[in-house]
């Protein structure tokens, strides 16, 4: 099949489940496995159906969909935006400062108070660990992007490192074996990339 086709696939599909979860009405449904099981039932119908017609092929009836049902649900429902989506909200709600006797509600705190608030027993690496502690980087889940993220963030973060170690400063920023042993971490990865 070609990447056309398959592209066509997964934007009509991303379609149907986005339409799906924006149809709850809830902002607490995030996520295709979320949806109420009736509501699951008909999206997944539609999916079919939609599969069926660019495939060209007839579209299986409602048992075999009731029996496909725990698959497919974790199929069509990736895990993939572990700070974005996730944390947004939270990081939003925290940068409000409600305000007394004024026209507005609230003020936005600036970086500095932001900092000084979350500081403070390392809350943000606690939110790191409940992210990633459940991952398995040696057998990745093709529905957990969780897994590419971090692996992403670990690049830019040596490629940085690198990149400071670069530069023609009159001082070191980063020592030499901090330098060596990310150079060492970007080349196995590099060789794992390639093979």
């Amino acid at each position: 099949m070609c990447a056309g086709i398959l592209r066509s696939i997964a934007t009509r599909c991303n379609d149907l489940r986005h339409k799906a979860i924006a149809a709850a009405g809830s902002s607490e449904v995030t996520s295709f496995d979320q949806l109420a099981p009736d509501v699951l039932l008909s999206s997944q119908q539609q999916i079919a159906e939609m599969l069926a017609r660019v495939l060209d092929v007839q579209a299986p009836n409602a048992w075999i969909i009731k029996q496909t049902q725990d698959r497919a649900t974790h199929i069509l429902s990736p895990r993939q935006s572990w700070i974005y989506r996730d944390w947004q909200k939270a990081i939003g709600d925290s940068m409000l400062q409600p305000l007394d006797n004024a026209q507005r509600r609230f003020e936005v705190i600036g970086y500095h108070e932001f900092e000084a608030r979350h500081v403070a027993g390392d809350r943000w690496l606690k939110e790191l660990e409940a992210v990633v502690s459940d991952l398995n980087f040696e057998v990745e889940d093709p529905q957990d992007f969780r897994t590419i993220q971090v692996r992403q963030i670990l690049n830019a973060t040596a490629d940085l490192i690198v990149k400071l170690d670069d530069l023609k400063l009159s001082r070191r920023i980063v020592d030499r074996g901090t330098v060596m042993r990310v150079k060492d971490y970007r080349r196995t990865t590099m060789k794992k990339t390639v093979n």
